[in-house]
């Protein structure tokens, strides 16, 4: 009997071990801040692979009441939680890590009211502002893997995040965030703010034909945010050229003033420019060389930090 229970008892701590990873990440699966706390109390499994639901204990401190909130959307795993004022804001997977979803729930409606399906996406330091790469099909057309990187603002409501009008309607007209034709609204939302002929003409079409021209935001950075949010750096890559991007959306984020500064890695490289193989030189060092962090260093100065054949670089730039 004894050699059972013990066997019984290693099967229950295997199960919750795999609950735990499939449900929680690698975050605990509790929260709160001054009005709230909550915690991610059950896991109901769908027969299907979307459908999971997902029960939430909130406690309100105000009331001292507790209260059931579910979700149910496409999201696979939850990575972390995190709290926004009034708002809950679940980071999590869709699919075998296909892509990150966010799903967004009012603690005071105790319900979802938004979900978002992107790559890396990032909370803003007052937590106002979600920053994400806009999702497109793992089989997409090279041409419309051109980075569009896309700025949510938690203080509006879903149907004024989005910027065309048929994802507007959508949203009016989906009761649940789990139905399908609320699939295209998840996938676009958000205000584009780089490249700039997105942020110009607010639109969410990628279709970039030229290998010139075509960018690749260095999303598994940090990007870093100034003046209260009202500014944003990252980093993008165009082939073997780096440059820093900042984006100022002071004047809102339909009004998105862009700049950008070449980040010129050959400073770091002793080559002789009058040596004939300088170019192919140049252009193996480049992709050898790999930016792992960037930091504000003054008021107007950026460093950038990089990896070379696991050497440490670093690199100072004007903030543009």
């Amino acid at each position: 009997m004894k050699g059972k229970k013990g066997s019984l008892f290693v099967v229950i701590i295997i199960f919750i071990g795999v609950f735990y990873n499939e449900t929680y990440g690698l975050s605990k699966p509790e929260i709160g801040n001054e009005a709230f706390e909550v915690k991610l109390i059950r896991l109901e499994k769908a027969e299907t692979e979307f459908g999971d639901e997902y029960v939430f204990d909130v406690y309100k401190k105000a009331t001292r009441e507790t209260s059931a909130v579910r979700m149910k959307n496409m999201t696979t795993a939850i990575e972390r939680l995190d709290i926004s004022e009034k708002q809950l804001i679940v980071f999590g997977y869709v699919g075998n890590n296909i892509a990150s979803g966010v799903t967004l729930i009012d603690l005071e409606g105790k319900k979802e009211t938004d979900f978002i399906i992107c790559y890396r996406p990032q909370l803003s330091d007052t937590k106002r502002y979600l920053i994400y790469e806009k999702f497109y099909p793992r089989f997409a057309p090279a041409e419309a893997k051109s980075s569009l990187i896309l700025v949510y603002d938690l203080e509006k409501d879903p149907r004024d995040n989005r910027i065309e009008k048929k994802y507007k309607n959508i949203i009016g007209k989906s009761r649940r965030i789990c139905d399908p034709e609320y699939l295209s609204a998840s996938t676009n939302a958000g205000f584009p703010v780089f490249p700039k002929r997105n942020a110009k003409e607010q639109t969410y079409f990628v279709w970039e034909p030229s290998l010139k021209r075509r960018n690749h935001v260095l999303t598994y950075l940090k990007h870093l945010w100034l003046e209260y949010d009202n500014k944003i750096m990252f980093v993008n890559q165009i082939r073997e050229e780096y440059q820093l991007i900042s984006a100022d959306i002071s004047d809102g984020l339909s009004k998105v003033r862009i700049g950008e500064n070449v980040i010129d890695v050959s400073k770091l490289l002793k080559y002789d420019v009058k040596d004939p193989n300088y170019e192919t030189l140049l252009k193996r060092a480049r992709q050898s060389l790999r930016i792992i962090g960037f930091q504000k260093i003054g008021d107007d100065r950026i460093k950038i930090i990089l990896n070379q054949d696991g050497s440490k670089k670093e690199l100072d730039i004007e903030i543009p």
